[in-house]
């Protein structure tokens, strides 16, 4: 990565963005999200519906590859879940907000593919 690219990362990051490079679970804190599918396929598992009522969540395919980034609730603790789950990122650009109302994961915008 270059000096330039790591000056990027660094100030996204300490203005709380988070990077993601591997399947995880987010925090409830980790509202704008870029994921890099360098090294393969990443499976996000969004936080708990009751500890993220009325916030927004983004997250953006940033890094080319041939994998997708698709999307697990947590805990079947959300009502509605098919459209989040069925949800599947694999171009660079895509991108999805998810509003959370307390009960489940609502995709608000999605840019899917070219």
């Amino acid at each position: 990565m270059s000096d330039l690219n790591r000056g990027f990362v660094a100030d996204r990051q300490s203005a709380g963005h988070n990077f993601i490079t591997a399947s995880e679970t987010i925090s409830p804190t980790d509202q704008v999200n870029h994921v890099d599918l360098t090294d393969g396929a990443v499976a996000i598992t969004l936080p708990p519906v009751a500890l993220c009522a009325g916030k927004f969540y983004s997250f953006y395919h940033e890094v080319a590859a041939s994998t997708a980034m698709t999307f697990v609730t947590n805990n079947n603790d959300a009502y509605n879940t098919t459209a989040v789950e069925a949800l599947s990122l694999e171009d660079v650009g895509d991108y999805v907000i998810f509003f959370c109302d307390g009960f489940s994961w609502i995709p608000i915008y999605t840019v899917e593919g070219d």
